[in-house]
């Protein structure tokens, strides 16, 4: 008897399922794995609002220039600006031309270049040259130290009566901001080969004697409400960012009907 309830003993042992014995490590292991799981899922959340909220920032940076520097449907900024004009100031178009436009730029300024490119020289043929507007240029050099070095040498060359040809020359070698395009050795062979007297070239822009009216320039510039380039004023009246021909030239006929 005693050896029949132990083989049935030893049988319904043998083909029970037995739970298997608590490991007291397992459960460290099941909360560092929750853990990790959590923490991989909030990274996700963190890192997917971040490209969210750089995306939309981007969005609305890429508006901004666009609206400032390619909208050719732009209008007037605010009021006309009584802009003080001086014998001083570089000049292009007869002194008794009924419209007046005033250039700030920056020779650094992409925008600028731009302007220079593909405005500046149909301005020059309809307008300037046939007597209709005088034009100014002034120097807001706020990109770094090579645009202010530039505005400098400009000056110094202006001395030459080289101004016009130099500031050419510097538009056309645009070669990205403060890579050292503009640096003074480079400003120096510029004159160089627009055939200036070096030497007294090279004094002038070692002296950095115009550095005074170029800063004043820029800071008479923000007084008038000038924020970025080029901002061109049509007797008095604003207009920011490299607009296209067609908007300076309905704006100027205009102004010369009244």
């Amino acid at each position: 008897m005693e050896n029949l309830e132990q083989d049935y003993n030893q049988g319904v042992e043998e083909n029970k399922e037995v739970a298997p014995k608590a490991n007291p490590n397992r459960s460290v292991y099941i909360i560092i794995a929750i853990i990790a799981s959590v923490a991989l899922v909030l990274s996700a959340i963190v890192i997917g609002f971040a490209i969210i909220y750089t995306g939309l920032n981007l969005e609305k940076k890429l508006d901004k220039l666009q609206s400032v520097n390619t909208n050719a449907e732009q209008q007037p900024s605010n009021e006309p600006v009584d802009i003080s004009i001086t014998e001083s100031m570089p000049r292009l178009g007869n002194a008794d031309a009924p419209v007046v436009l005033v250039e700030y730029a920056d020779y650094q300024c992409p925008f600028c270049g731009k302007f220079f490119s593909e405005t500046f020289s149909k301005l020059k043929t309809e307008f300037i040259d046939t007597g209709k507007v005088r034009f100014y240029y002034q120097d807001f050099a706020f990109l770094g130290e090579e645009s202010q070095f530039a505005a400098e040498a400009a000056k110094c060359a202006k001395e030459q009566g080289k101004f016009w040809e130099y500031h050419d020359y510097l538009y056309t070698h645009q070669d990205g901001e403060n890579e050292g395009a503009f640096t003074q050795v480079n400003l120096k062979k510029f004159a160089s080969e627009l055939g200036l007297d070096q030497a007294k070239f090279n004094s002038c822009v070692d002296s950095r004697v115009y550095k005074p009216e170029v800063e004043a320039e820029s800071s008479q510039g923000q007084s008038y409400g000038v924020s970025a380039t080029p901002t061109v004023f049509i007797n008095g009246q604003k207009y920011e960012g490299a607009q296209d021909y067609e908007v300076y030239k309905q704006v100027i006929e205009k102004a010369l009907q009244n």
